[in-house]
């Protein structure tokens, strides 16, 4: 039987320079986890749970080794709820980091998960498809899911027009990416939900798809668009790179 291979990411973290701490995202990744042990479609056995305090090198190191553990028919399967960071990295242009325990906005190149080492860890691992969620934003809005780095900010204050890049487009067939918002939106917890936006919405979608055991990438994406863009009035639209090629999600059963 193929099975799944995932790490679920969860951090509230958001003291001192990183902003207020967000009030959901441990809670979202909980929920996730625990819907996910739920699905009929793949084995269960190599499943693991992260919520703060962990340290960016543990989670990293359970990322590479679900990639290379994964063998063909598998699915690898990351999920990160929390703070982004978006810093200028030298030589590459911004990118986005993952803050774990110990992250920063004073130094967030060591303290957080580089999305560009999971994303090449999907690319070479031997699972038949791989998807990264990601209920974090780009925008960095200090009461959102997203903060930027002082290196960005620096060069925000030259006065210099600066266009943060997208995500780049994982290679690979059934290779995937969907976050949470657009790379200029911020992603937004409700207290009313008790979830990040995109959770919830993932959550609700994936138990409500009926007597089917997994949901297309495509569909899941449609659904998802339509109740972002509906709850926040336009101000938050997921957003899917990389080529599905007819990939899916399993379906969470009560």
């Amino acid at each position: 039987m193929s099975a799944v291979r995932s790490v679920i990411i969860g951090s509230n973290h958001g003291t001192g320079p990183l902003g207020r701490p967000l009030r959901y995202a441990e809670s979202d990744a909980r929920a996730f986890h625990s819907g996910l042990r739920t699905q009929r479609v793949h084995d269960l056995t190599d499943c693991d749970l992260f919520v703060a305090p962990r340290r960016a090198e543990d989670v990293r190191q359970a990322v590479k080794s679900k990639a290379a553990g994964a063998r063909p028919g598998d699915l690898l399967l990351v999920y990160f709820a929390g703070h982004g960071v978006v810093e200028e990295e030298p030589g590459h242009g911004d990118g986005l980091f993952l803050a774990c325990a110990g992250a920063s906005a004073s130094d967030p190149l060591s303290g957080s998960l580089r999305l560009a080492d999971v994303v090449k860890m999907c690319e070479s691992s031997s699972a038949a498809s791989a998807a990264v969620v990601l209920d974090c934003c780009f925008s960095g809005h200090p009461q959102g899911r997203s903060v930027l780095g002082p290196e960005y900010l620096r060069k925000l204050q030259t006065g210099r027009p600066l266009r943060r890049r997208s995500l780049p487009p994982p290679r690979g067939s059934g290779r995937i990416i969907l976050a949470a918002c657009g790379e200029n939106q911020y992603a937004h917890e409700s207290s009313v939900l008790g979830h990040g936006l995109l959770t919830w919405a993932l959550l609700r979608t994936l138990r409500a798809a009926g007597p089917t055991e997994a949901v297309s990438v495509a569909r899941l994406y449609a659904s998802l668009q339509e109740t972002l863009l509906r709850k926040t009035k336009g101000e938050q639209c997921p957003s899917l790179y990389g080529g599905d090629h007819g990939s899916s999600l399993p379906t969470f059963f009560s």
